[in-house]
């Protein structure tokens, strides 16, 4: 195991590249200045003029990430990995080619996998060379998109079949994250709960105290 894969846990930032750049990437500054660690670039390209701009964008983002010990991850399109330094893939489903990606990106790169309530998501991924696996959505969220409610026993199952992290997402703040106290993961992702904060330092220190309080 790469010494970046031994940092799966904790907060796990995603960003909405969509979102007003400048504004964006203050926010991101802040975000791993203050102990933010995992960061996901979200497949969400609509607002973007071309290929071109997409690349300006990346280029404009690892630039700042570069200044940090940070984890960066591209949301599906794991053949950038060949044109930018990310050190891994999320895909939001299991590619049929995964033994095909993985032989391509090399086994130092992190591959991540989004699971609903389907254990059969479970099981695969302890049966491939999968990194970690998270549940989207555990609350309600705008941003998760047609992801749908996790149910308890689901990750519950996943936390005794796996031993890979575990991470979860959707709808999460640092109040509902207590209510989770009997669940077992690793860590947590989110995008408005740090992106739409006011007081980002803040957030992420309440977070961080959430984290405290369940032993992580």
């Amino acid at each position: 195991m790469t010494k970046k894969k031994k940092f799966l846990k904790g907060l796990y930032l995603v960003v909405d590249p969509s979102l007003p750049r400048k504004e964006l990437f203050e926010k991101v500054r802040i975000a791993l200045s203050n102990g933010v660690a995992i960061l996901q670039i979200w497949d969400h390209w609509t607002l973007f003029d071309d290929e071109e701009d997409i690349y300006d964008f990346i280029t404009q983002l690892l630039s700042i990430t570069s200044q940090f010990d940070c984890i960066v991850i591209i949301n599906n399109r794991w053949e950038w990995l060949q044109e930018f330094s990310f050190e891994g893939v999320h895909f939001d489903q299991f590619p049929e080619n995964l033994e095909e990606i993985r032989d391509e990106i090399g086994e130092e790169r992190i591959i991540g996998i989004t699971c609903g309530n389907n254990k059969v998501c479970v099981e695969k991924a302890g049966e491939t060379n999968v990194d970690y696996i998270s549940f989207c959505s555990i609350f309600p969220s705008s941003s998760a998109g047609d992801c749908e409610i996790i149910d308890s026993g689901t990750v519950h199952y996943a936390a005794k079949q796996l031993r890979i992290p575990i991470f979860i997402s959707g709808g999460i703040n640092s109040d509902n994250l207590l209510t989770l106290s009997d669940w077992k993961f690793d860590g947590v992702a989110v995008i408005s709960g740090i992106l739409n904060s006011e007081n980002i330092e803040n957030s992420i220190k309440e977070y961080q105290k959430s984290f405290e309080k369940l032993g992580m």
